[in-house]
């Protein structure tokens, strides 16, 4: 099972004075690098507004955002709410059908402000906290029927996280040191009692003397960790240990916030480039599993070319593996959100409105193993994409 993080807002706005500028591939990694992305059109006889199945979806979320939600093991979600009365956060497990009347339960969380929640294998949840003194990430477990497992308070900012097969979570933690340096570092909690199993230092990729803020990450079936930042992605082994790293793409113009492990063992990372008049395309790139680039690819959106960078639109987000190495993606633009599939070579062959009305720009999706689940309007969604 591959499970994918966003980086948040809240590390997204931080992050702009940390703009690293990378090197490229390391010496583990002889691929040669391509000066720029190959441009995919949007395939003419593909129909927008073409709708897969969708395969329930809950109407109980007028005025919720949906940044801290996911499916669950058990075909259901956790959504993160306000309690009005004290003001903290609120974990609610959802049933959908019959079922979607009233949460199966609901625990106040012992802070105000979430980052993320992320499914447990067990059914169970972490919520990491937001960080409002930039200075402690705080990190809850949940067990399936709501009860608190364990709680952890780790200094340093969460930029990125995954739950890994065995139950244990993997963390990236960026901290500073003093106010011109920083640590990056790959902190495995146990799932039993979250204590730190261990805690790998990410080097700085030369010729920046600062180590990279990973901002996406995924887990590989034999239980590896790949990280994304800016335009390179780094491969770990199981324990922690960095395997090889890859760069497209130099500088901030490159963002990289999203990747997976692909059905055929390849990596796909996705994120968006800025050109010199500050214009931002959604961009692909796959890898083979041992880090050897097979193809880098920008997607403009047809409808809807040239999107100002700083509206944080024109990006890919939230991949799902399909079969044979093919993958589904979702695109933000002033379209709203597409779900397009994207074939092994990165042809286009499906464009799917996920918000027909093209009114919402953000749709917070998030993907479980083959599914997708999405905010639209005041309705939380799931999907097989």
């Amino acid at each position: 099972m591959s499970i994918r993080v966003r980086w948040s807002a809240f590390v997204c706005a931080s992050r702009v004075a940390l703009v690293t500028i990378l090197s490229s591939c390391s010496s583990s990694n002889a691929t040669s690098a391509v000066d720029s992305p190959e441009v995919v059109e949007f395939p003419a006889d593909t129909p927008l507004g073409e709708q897969r199945p969708v395969a329930w979806s809950v109407l109980n979320f007028l005025g919720d955002t949906g940044p801290c939600t996911t499916l669950t093991t058990d075909d259901a979600f956790l959504i993160v709410r306000r309690n009005d009365v004290t003001g903290n956060a609120l974990l609610q497990k959802w049933g959908h059908g019959a079922a979607a009347v009233a949460p199966v339960w609901s625990t106040e969380l012992p802070f105000r402000l979430c980052q993320r929640v992320l499914a447990a294998p067990d059914g169970g949840a972490f919520v990491v906290a937001v960080s409002l003194d930039g200075f402690n990430i705080r990190i809850v477990r949940l067990g399936s029927d709501g009860s608190l497992r364990w709680d952890v308070t780790i200094n340093g900012i969460e930029t990125a996280s995954a739950p890994l097969p065995s139950g244990d979570l993997a963390v990236f933690v960026n901290a500073a040191v003093t106010p011109s340096t920083s640590t990056t570092d790959l902190v495995m909690l146990a799932a039993a009692d979250g204590k730190e199993k261990s805690r790998t230092h990410v080097s700085a990729l030369p010729p920046s003397p600062r180590p990279p803020i990973i901002n996406g990450v995924a887990v590989t079936p034999d239980g590896g960790i790949v990280g994304v930042t800016y335009a390179s992605v780094l491969r770990f082994d199981a324990a922690g240990t960095l395997s090889w790293t890859n760069q497209q793409g130099e500088g901030a113009n490159n963002q990289y916030t999203d990747v997976a492990s692909l059905s055929d063992g390849s990596i796909l990372v996705t994120g968006f480039t800025e050109d010199d008049n500050r214009f931002a395309q959604a961009v692909a790139v796959r890898y083979s599993g041992d880090g050897h680039l097979q193809w880098w690819k920008s997607y403009p959106d047809g409808k809807a070319p040239g999107i100002r960078f700083l509206m944080h639109l024109t990006t890919f987000d939230a991949i799902v593996s399909l079969a044979g190495g093919a993958a589904s993606v979702v695109m933000h633009t002033l379209n709203g959100c597409r779900l397009l599939r994207l074939e092994p070579s990165g042809a286009i062959s499906r464009v799917q409105n996920l918000d027909p009305s093209g009114t919402r720009i953000e749709c917070s999706p998030r993907t479980l193993g083959a599914d997708l689940s999405y905010f639209s309007g005041s309705g939380f969604s799931k999907m097989t994409p």
